[in-house]
């Protein structure tokens, strides 16, 4: 179901889309880093890396657990879609709180941030190919959902994106 959207509406939609995919590069990309690291040699960048990785989950998933996934559920073919993503989201969600509760000395630490960042990648490849590209042709109230969105974003402390509709 392809819905005409107005150019506001349009535009709305692709900076929601372009910002989480812009968050999910961020994680990919700390990731990366944090593997091209040895911690022994290394902790105080390493565990910056990890820190980041989980602050920028932790934003993210609040975006898409209160605002995205609600809005989405009403309008996607595939509610399960949605269900799916948020068990990953727990057991996302259970991985960070399990290494917040580390520290780098500990045996499990890097074991379960790598076991998260893998996990996270999987969940990334099946929302941005299934869930987003199935947003991307549906009507919602995407400029109220942009607005909410960035100003959730900001009262949580994440990552600023400029945006089209938030540049001009």
């Amino acid at each position: 179901m392809t819905a005409r959207l107005s150019r506001a509406a349009a535009d709305a939609r692709d900076d929601i889309l372009r910002s989480l995919k812009a968050d999910h590069r961020r994680v990919r990309k700390a990731y990366r880093d944090a593997q091209a690291l040895d911690p022994a040699k290394e902790p105080e960048a390493y565990v910056g890396l990890v820190e980041q990785v989980l602050a920028e989950l932790t934003v993210h998933a609040e975006l898409e657990e209160s605002l995205l996934y609600p809005a989405a559920r009403a309008v996607v073919e595939d509610p399960g879609l949605i269900d799916e993503a948020e068990v990953e989201h727990e057991s996302m969600k259970t991985l960070i709180s399990q290494i917040q509760g580390l520290d780098l000395g500990d045996p499990k630490y890097q074991a379960r941030f790598v076991v998260l960042c893998e996990y996270v990648i999987h969940h990334v490849k099946e929302e941005e190919h299934e869930l987003f590209t199935e947003l991307e042709g549906v009507r919602l109230d995407w400029e109220s959902l942009a607005a909410q969105m960035r100003e959730r974003r900001a009262a949580l402390g994440g990552e600023p994106v400029e945006t089209e509709t938030a540049a001009a």
